[in-house]
């Protein structure tokens, strides 16, 4: 099938369109349609063009291998398919400046190319011009650029490229309303690939990187209901090296809300502010205005910045010396006020949390009093008033080292909104707080009670009770007595508000699961947890009135099962831990020269193809002028023909040489001309053709057997029978051919006699 000229070329300027590949779509497709005017050609050979496509198909190999180690795995299919048409510009810019009308089928792959290796099946040529325009159809979709644009230059370009296959018998309106309604249809299914290419980036994060995504880090609220959901998934989603594993539990918190209204938590005033790195170290960052510790690596033993197992991390050339022993974080312990309700540990040390980073961008797990982040290589990072801190231009895994210690306050004081509680709805909280007498109380006094007040009152279930209302807050306090801790964080912040204590929401996860295969914590989606802080004595603390017990009721979820996932998850791991060293780059290019050395071993010291010019390749392009139609055999047949013993109609030229041994004249001797023969048949047939030694003993040994029969005795008349069977044409040619023969040979099997067209394979 031969598309509309120019119809590839405008596929190929439409690709480089939708994909922002404009600079590369442009001299390729001048390239494209420079050929119909070219006045040289090339006559590329089956070797040719197999050894072109094996190097289109080493270019994408190269190009998967260098995607595979730098960018997201849910991102590779789609940019790898992004940049096919470049990739495979060669085999289609050989097409259209060679001799022939197509490819060998068996140049496009190697495994047919195997299968057919010593198979006498006649070649199959595949012109390349519409399956490439079709590639830079779904090259350009890959893209996903907003807009109708692409969607309207693909239906255009469809029927452009079908119109010429329109049947005649039907009017052109009902073609075109077909064309209108397969359109439309498409459209409804353009939007369910566009979802479908959204679940196959959150099952290849989850898959592939056995790491789910961050939360919207833009987001500015929160419902209950939200941390629930993730505690029926055992997925890793973080590790944590530095604390020893006598060191957990303790909070780390990625984000706070100040505003309840109908089950739901807001942030007021939450932009993002960005910060400044240290001007001596660009991957060092101060989240307070609190002088560093220059003595901080002490506190947790040893300095971070190795992996116990001898791998570096990410961002770390060489592998550190001892694991890191740096001292837990303290929860409420570092406010000095609360250490009996959140947490504990020692209130100043470090720790550093391996974690994904999605789309360049992600939230920082972080204790209560960090003060200083290193060992993060991103183009910004940026705090809100609540404590959140956002990376911007991230890699896929960081690795940051976390520095905490008392007096830091990265949250902002309390404002107006830290102190208000809903105008209606929770009527049920002003009654606790008259029950427990909390007015008029100390802070850490406050604590007490509402710690002994929930786990005497209440149990901690991911079920919970039924919704018998709008606000599920009240059903928990009034009636059901049960759920789980996004319910318990926020009826604290609202008893606390009660009670004269400022109070916010606070959603991270609870750092308690050590595992010693690893030397490491790790944290999975059921550890997201929410809790209160307080603002007491000028700095805000952790208040967790979480019933203790809830890790424990999560932990026996999974089962062996849950231990093979865990296995994929840590080899997924040390996967992305190579994947995303800083260093890896350099060590690709080592990986990519084998790909390079397979390209220079296909090209170099190979007989390249030979130029022609346009009308010659105007007649090579002919399929009776394909093939080996110059071979010298044929000024024998002609030869034999003129004296009356030439081939028969439909006869087979090996049947016409048995023939002339046994019926032809004496002096006609037949036995140089069987090894002539072999090389004519394999001149014209085999799609490996001859070497040039053998094109030269053809074109010798055809001449001196003709010379050698110049005065042979079997002059005209020989077979009279013949001569009648051969018919007319028997006796056409007369004496030597010099040229190639470009008409039909008398003696010429039928195969060989009939149009092209009706021929297989030529």
């Amino acid at each position: 099938m031969t598309p509309p000229p120019f119809w590839t070329v405008a596929c190929l300027l439409f690709w480089g369109w939708q994909a922002g590949l404009a600079p590369p779509a442009l001299p390729m497709a001048a390239i494209l349609a420079g050929s119909r005017w070219a006045q040289r050609r090339w006559a590329f050979d089956l070797s040719d063009f197999s050894r072109i496509s094996d190097a289109c198909t080493l270019i994408v190999v190269g190009m998967a291998i260098w995607l595979l180690a730098t960018e997201e795995a849910t991102r590779v299919v789609f940019i790898l398919l992004r940049w096919l048409p470049i990739a495979y510009f060669p085999i289609l810019a050989a097409q259209a400046y060679g001799a022939g009308p197509g490819v060998d089928l068996r140049a496009l792959s190697l495994l047919i190319r195997k299968g057919e290796e010593n198979s006498a099946r006649p070649p199959r040529l595949v012109d390349l011009r519409y399956p490439y325009g079709l590639m830079c159809l779904l090259s350009a979709g890959a893209a996903n650029r907003p807009g109708s644009g692409f969607y309207i230059g693909a239906i255009l370009l469809t029927a452009w490229g079908i119109l010429r296959f329109r049947s005649g018998r039907y009017p052109a309106a009902l073609w075109l309303a077909l064309l209108l309604a397969a359109g439309l249809m498409g459209h409804g299914g353009a939007g369910a690939l566009n979802r479908f290419q959204a679940f196959l980036e959150q099952k290849g994060l989850e898959w592939f990187g056995g790491m789910d995504g961050e939360p919207d880090v833009n987001r500015n609220l929160t419902a209950i209901g939200e941390i629930g959901a993730l505690k029926f998934s055992g997925r890793i989603r973080f590790r944590v090296k530095g604390p020893p594993p006598e060191a957990g539990p303790f909070l780390l918190r990625e984000a706070g809300y100040n505003i309840f209204r109908y089950n739901m938590w807001y942030a007021y005033k939450s932009d993002f502010t960005p910060l400044r790195a240290d001007p001596d170290d660009p991957e060092a960052w101060n989240l307070t205005s609190a002088p560093p510790d220059p003595g901080g690596a002490e506190l947790g033993g040893a300095e971070p910045g190795g992996a116990a197992s001898g791998e570096a991390e990410p961002g770390e050339a060489e592998p550190g010396g001892a694991e890191p022993g740096g001292a837990e974080p303290g929860g409420a312990a570092s406010g000095g006020a609360a250490s009996a309700e959140a947490p504990a540990g020692p209130a100043e040390g470090w720790l550093k949390v391996i974690m994904p980073v999605r789309e360049r961008v992600g939230l920082l797990k972080l204790p209560m009093g960090a003060r200083r982040v290193e060992n993060l290589p991103v183009d910004r990072l940026e705090r809100n008033p609540y404590g959140a801190a956002r990376v911007i231009g991230a890699p896929g895994l960081i690795a940051p080292v976390i520095r905490f210690g008392p007096g830091s306050a990265f949250a902002d004081p309390p404002v107006v909104q830290d102190h208000t509680l809903p105008d209606r709805g929770l009527e049920v909280i002003y009654e606790i707080v008259a029950r427990l007498n909390l007015i008029g109380k100390e802070p850490a006094a406050v604590f007490r009670e509402v710690m002994a007040y929930f786990r005497r009152e209440y149990t901690y279930t991911l079920g919970g009770g039924p919704i018998q209302r709008a606000d599920g807050l009240a059903d928990f306090l009034e009636l059901n007595h049960a759920g789980h801790c996004e319910y318990f964080a926020s009826a604290t912040t609202l008893l606390l508000r009660a009670a004269g204590i400022p109070a916010r929401y606070a959603v991270g996860y609870m750092v308690d699961e050590y595992s010693r295969l690893e030397g490491c914590f790790l944290v999975r989606d059921r550890h997201a947890h929410s809790w209160a802080q307080a603002w007491v004595d000028g700095r805000w603390v952790d208040v967790d009135t979480t019933p203790p017990d809830w890790m424990a009721a999560e932990a026996g979820e999974g089962g062996w099962l849950r231990g093979m996932a865990d296995l994929w998850e840590w080899l997924s791991f040390r996967v992305s831990l190579l994947k995303w060293r800083r260093d890896l780059r350099k060590h690709l290019a080592w990986l990519l020269i084998p790909l390079v050395l397979a390209l220079v071993k296909r090209f170099v010291g190979r007989r390249g193809p030979r130029r022609i010019t346009r009308d010659g390749a105007e007649k090579a392009a002919d399929p009776m002028a394909l093939g080996g139609m110059d071979s010298e055999f044929f000024e024998v047949i002609a030869r034999l023909a003129a004296a009356g013993w030439g081939p028969r109609p439909g006869e087979a030229l090996s049947g016409w040489l048995n023939r002339l041994a046994a019926d032809g004249p004496p002096s006609l001797d037949v036995g140089p001309l069987r090894p002539l023969l072999g090389l004519h048949n394999r001149y014209r047939f085999d799609p490996s053709g001859i070497g040039p030694a053998e094109r030269r003993e053809l074109a010798a040994g055809a001449r001196r057997w003709m010379a050698a029969a110049s005065d042979a005795p079997f002059g005209p008349g020989g077979d009279p029978a013949a001569d009648a069977a051969a018919g007319p044409g028997a006796d056409a040619v007369t004496g030597p051919i010099t040229g190639p023969i470009t008409g039909p040979i008398a003696g010429s099997t039928e195969s060989e006699s009939r149009p092209a067209a009706d021929r297989p394979g030529r």
